[in-house]
């Protein structure tokens, strides 16, 4: 099906927002399960209290590392120190997991001197020109279309320095020379 889920088992599609066939206004969910019975008991109301910096309430992908299920992950976004012993170990611990968090995107330069290849780096939580903290994350020889894995349109129509984003990214490797925590994207969404 669309979001991968093969109809030849016994998973059921009990829950997806839009609708199939709707505009996407917002980040897509999907609830699967393997029954989707009005017996199971009802989830608990979200909360209107606003999230910390770099925590997302519920991740769009529930076998991500956030900071709500993850008291280092939550740490680190918050560290005040991006070369810090803390971040390395926490990226050689976790490589190739899967981390979601609210970012925003730093700064921006071409990969190489090309044209349609970018690094872009990026802080937790939202944007701000006068102090950024937590790691150094980086997307690293990416294309700002495809490799993005975008799951919504930008009000611009583009991706730049100050866009505020949710991040879903695996985890790459922590370069000790340059204090960048490499990451690669796998679905990143404006907000």
């Amino acid at each position: 099906g669309m979001f991968g889920v093969v109809d030849e088992t016994n998973w059921q599609v009990c829950d997806q927002s839009p609708a199939a066939g709707s505009a996407l206004t917002e980040t897509p969910r999907l609830t699967v399960d393997r029954s989707c019975g009005d017996d199971a008991e009802e989830a608990p109301a979200a909360s209107s209290e606003p999230s910390e910096p770099g925590v997302e309430a519920t991740p769009s992908d529930p076998a991500a590392i956030t900071a709500a299920s993850d008291p280092t992950f939550a740490a680190i976004l918050t560290e005040g120190d991006y070369c810090s012993d803390t971040i390395a170990q926490f990226a050689a611990d976790h490589q190739g997991a899967t981390i979601e968090f609210d970012g925003s995107v730093v700064a921006m330069s071409s990969h190489d001197g090309a044209t349609t290849r970018y690094d872009i780096l990026l802080a937790a939580g939202d944007f701000s020109e006068t102090s950024q903290a937590g790691p150094a994350f980086q997307f690293n020889d990416v294309n700002t279309t495809s490799d993005m894995h975008w799951t919504n349109e930008s009000a611009t129509g583009t991706v730049g320095v100050g866009d505020n984003l949710q991040i879903v990214a695996t985890v790459g490797q922590f370069d000790e020379a340059s204090c960048l925590f490499l990451i690669d994207p796998a679905a990143t969404s404006f907000r």
